[in-house]
Parts: C-alpha cells; structure tokens; sequence
C-alpha cells in the first residue's frame, strides 16, 4: 500500500534515493560546521559517489564509543567494528539535518 502511494505521488526509488543523497550532504555540511569529531575524510564512501547507499559510514578507531554516546542520546546508530552508520530516508528533511548534527555533536561532547 505504501509504494503504491509513493507511486501515486511521483515518488520511486530514484527520488527516494535523492532525498537521502541531499539529506546526507546537508548532515555533513552541518557536522563540520557544528565542528563535530566526524570529518568528511572519515566518510568510507564519499558523498561525491553517486553509486552510494542511503546511509553514511564514518570509519573511526572510536565508533563503538561514539555509537555508545549517542544512544545514550537517544540518537540511534548503527556500528560495525570501525565504522560508524548513520541512515537516511524519506522520513528525514534535509531542512532539519542542521538541528541532526548540533545534537550529534552535543552528544559526541
């Protein structure tokens, strides 16, 4: 029922996958400029690869901690060994991704 809504609104899997590719570069951007300890650089693939997944992976000696500081947060992650996830879907605005990265760096302290 709800892809055929999404269909019904001109919303398929190309759109989807641009609003979490937007959602993903507004987050970044934000991240730096809350100064937040994930860097770009940290990106395992970078936001100029179009073939990238709807979530962004932050490869870090410190995943685990950071992973655990942010839920503590109530700011669900995922991470694997070294590497930090963060996902992005049609539930997220790109307009709300500033207020995503001051509390992410508020809770990465």
């Amino acid at each position: 029922a709800v892809m055929d809504w999404l269909a019904s609104v001109g919303v398929g899997a190309a759109e989807a996958h641009a609003h979490a590719h937007a959602c993903q570069r507004a987050f970044v951007e934000a991240l730096e400029a809350e100064g937040a300890p994930l860097r770009r650089d940290d990106l395992v693939v970078g936001l100029d690869e179009p073939r990238r997944a709807n979530f962004l992976a932050f490869r870090r000696p410190d995943a685990a901690d950071l992973h655990a500081r942010l839920m503590a947060a109530d700011i669900v992650t995922d991470v694997r060994a070294d590497v930090l996830r963060f996902g992005f879907g049609l539930y997220h605005a790109a307009d709300e991704m500033g207020e995503a990265a001051r509390r992410v760096a508020a809770a990465m302290g």
